[in-house]
């Protein structure tokens, strides 16, 4: 298997997982403990291998279906998104095994299938955000990100988490706005949404739209800043 398909191998190990947690057994007993560990371990082997790879030959691009960068989804694997995606997948490895004896005692048995598909769910957006160099996709993993963040925190099911997660979600939901708006903005004055194509044409298009981008560039940081509960936000 050629190692330029790995990164995309790590999201469908994740999304597999999630998919095949529910259908597989109803009760998650230590088989399914053994079975999401193994599935975390392998997506973190698999990240370690791309960083080893992107190293020391060097970062690259993955097109899907062949499409031009311009109009197609786009992952750019370079130093900086592999060592994060290691990052993530390190910290999560690492919960997973200590949450598969602790968890149950924050969380009902009969939640914890949900419970691990919502955090292989959440882990597949975060890969996919960090790799995509798409500004769309980005937006569509971080809207992935924030709806399974908003159904982890309500996992628990009592009356305070509930309304933990009501208040979560309409938070996000003006963050998720935010950021649309943004991207529109800046597809309006490009004409791309490839963030490398973005990139070669900001410095132009500023000549013209200056109040456009600048405005973009407010609506970004205020959505992901929102999204990140940054301060003030």
């Amino acid at each position: 298997m050629s190692n330029i398909h790995i990164p995309v191998l790590i999201q469908i190990v994740l999304l597999v997982t999630a998919v095949c947690i529910p259908i597989m057994r109803k009760k998650f007993d230590n088989i399914m403990k053994i079975f999401v560990v193994i599935s975390s371990t392998i997506a973190w082997m698999l990240s370690l291998i791309t960083v080893i790879n992107v190293f020391e030959n060097g970062s690259f691009y993955y097109n899907f279906g062949k499409w031009s960068q311009k109009i197609g989804v786009e992952y750019l694997i370079d130093e900086f998104s592999a060592t994060m995606v290691l990052v993530i997948l390190s910290i999560a490895t690492l919960v997973i095994i200590y949450s598969v004896k602790d968890v149950e005692h924050e969380i009902k048995e009969k939640q914890l299938g949900n419970y691990y598909t919502l955090v292989f769910l959440l882990l597949y957006s975060m890969v996919g955000m960090t790799y995509t160099n798409d500004i769309f996709n980005m937006y569509v993993f971080l809207e992935i990100l924030s709806l399974t963040s908003c159904a982890i925190i309500s996992a628990k099911r009592d009356k305070n988490t509930y309304l933990a997660s009501f208040r979560y979600l309409m938070l996000n939901t003006i963050g998720s706005l935010s950021v649309l708006l943004s991207i529109g903005m800046l597809y309006m004055v490009t004409g791309f949404l490839n963030m490398g194509e973005i990139s070669k044409v900001v410095a132009e298009v500023w000549q013209s739209y200056p109040t456009n981008i600048l405005v973009s560039l407010g609506f970004m940081i205020t959505g992901l800043g929102i999204k990140a509960a940054l301060f003030p936000l």
